[in-house]
């Protein structure tokens, strides 16, 4: 979450200057053109959630496979092993 954060926050910060909100330092014509290629890229501004979601997944089915190793009696020390052999 917090990736996605950081990323977003860059991503609004920079918005909010291309629409007159933030620090005025871009001329006109670069502030369109730099509108014009937020919003062509716009699709591809999700990809810090894909990828901190995709990992948040990952990490939840690591802990899954740990708790279940440790709940069945599984020593700690041999589950890092299979742990980092599965990753």
């Amino acid at each position: 979450a917090t990736v996605a954060g950081d990323a977003y926050g860059v991503i609004g910060r920079y918005l909010a200057a291309l629409t007159g909100r933030g620090p005025r330092d871009l001329a006109p014509l670069r502030r369109a053109a730099c509108l014009a290629f937020a919003g062509a890229t716009l699709p591809f501004q999700f990809m810090p959630l894909v990828v901190a979601a995709a990992g948040k997944v990952r990490e939840g089915r690591q802990v899954a496979r740990a708790t279940a190793h440790l709940a069945a009696g599984g020593s700690p020390a041999g589950s890092v092993v299979q742990m980092a052999a599965r990753s």
